[in-house]
């Protein structure tokens, strides 16, 4: 993916930040993402941001990002004040994987709700919960459960 970053033109395009969504004003300095079209062979669909939105995207580690400021088309047409922002904003991103801290795994999520990883003794494991017919959830077994239980003693 490409990156372009210029000051917009005449202010009608929007933050594509799914936390803002609000419009860039005329004359602020934007960030676009260009990738290929998939309307048309051959195009380009550039997504423009907030410089502060794209890389609090970044942040993230889900998006794309810029490797190298030398990435950004357009950069050195900027202003020095705007190029030491966007500077800013880039060396404070976390290393290339390291995503958010706030995040977990998807491993560690799904061994979380599957219970790996704990002793599953029997004594430790509270009866299941099930629902009867009037919607309400209760613990233990069923009587059809327990009916089985019964039936194996023989």
């Amino acid at each position: 993916m490409r990156f372009t970053v210029g000051y917009a033109k005449i202010g009608t395009a929007t933050c594509k930040y799914t936390k803002c969504k609000q419009k860039i004003a005329k004359g602020l300095v934007r960030i676009g993402k260009i990738s290929s079209s998939p309307f048309a062979e051959g195009a380009e669909l550039t997504h423009y941001f907030h410089v502060h939105c794209v890389f609090e995207q970044m942040k993230g580690g889900r998006a794309s990002r810029l490797e190298s400021l030398d990435d950004l088309e357009g950069y050195d047409s900027l202003e020095e004040e705007h190029k030491k922002q966007i500077r800013e904003f880039f060396e404070a991103l976390p290393p290339p994987g390291e995503g958010s801290p706030t995040k977990t795994s998807k491993k560690a999520s799904s061994q979380k709700r599957s219970g790996e990883g704990k002793d599953n003794n029997e004594e430790d494991q509270e009866p299941s919960s099930t629902t009867n017919e009037s919607g309400k959830k209760r613990k233990g077994k069923s009587k059809k459960q327990k009916a089985n239980v019964d039936d194996d003693d023989d």
